[in-house]
């Protein structure tokens, strides 16, 4: 099955999935991801079954694809950014930890229980994002690019899933900080 970022868009296409996208997001605020079937998201989306196989594997897929349009909003976010810089690497977390801040309630249904792979999927999409980037930059590493850019990626869902999971009294600004200081790049390059 092609890569539903590749596929060529139509105007239905692109319909379909805004619907199943809308309809999956507006299930996770009801519910965890475990439990949602693909048959409850087609019936929010008012899409066949058979549609949203044309389009997607399973609802890990739609998950994916999701989080992979999250990523590439980011990477478009941070274009004025100098790729390897401090500054990019500050903003990205910024910007992960304000959505996760947003859409605690969507988050914390991936950390209920059988929802491992959710968040599996989201490091994942990030992971791939901050790799692109740090090729783009051009600049050596001590460590490999894609062992750095998973790493970063690992850390900043670790810390994330701790702050939801512990419902902690610590702001947005403080995690970042707290990110700053314990995964600080600049020591790899």
């Amino acid at each position: 099955m092609k890569d539903a970022t590749q596929r060529k868009q139509t105007v239905a296409t692109r319909k379909n999935y805004a619907a199943l996208g809308t309809a999956l997001r507006e299930l996770m605020e009801e519910k965890d991801f475990g439990s949602i079937s693909v048959q409850e998201i087609c019936a929010r989306a008012l899409v066949p079954r058979a549609t949203f196989y044309n389009y997607f594997a399973d609802k890990y897929d739609l998950l994916k694809f999701r989080f992979r349009q999250l990523a590439d909003s980011i990477a478009e976010e941070l274009k004025s950014y100098d790729t390897g810089s401090r500054e990019y690497f500050d903003k990205f977390v910024g910007i992960v930890i304000g959505y996760v801040d947003a859409n605690r309630n969507l988050i914390s249904g991936l950390l209920k229980a059988g929802s491992g792979m959710g968040l599996a999927i989201i490091e994942k999409a990030l992971g791939e994002k901050l790799y692109e980037n740090l090729m783009l930059s051009g600049r050596p590493y001590k460590v490999p690019t894609e062992l750095l850019s998973e790493f970063y990626a690992g850390s900043i869902i670790f810390m994330v899933k701790w702050w939801l999971e512990n419902e902690t009294s610590y702001k947005k600004e403080e995690l970042a900080v707290f990110i700053d200081l314990l995964v600080n790049p600049y020591r790899f390059i």
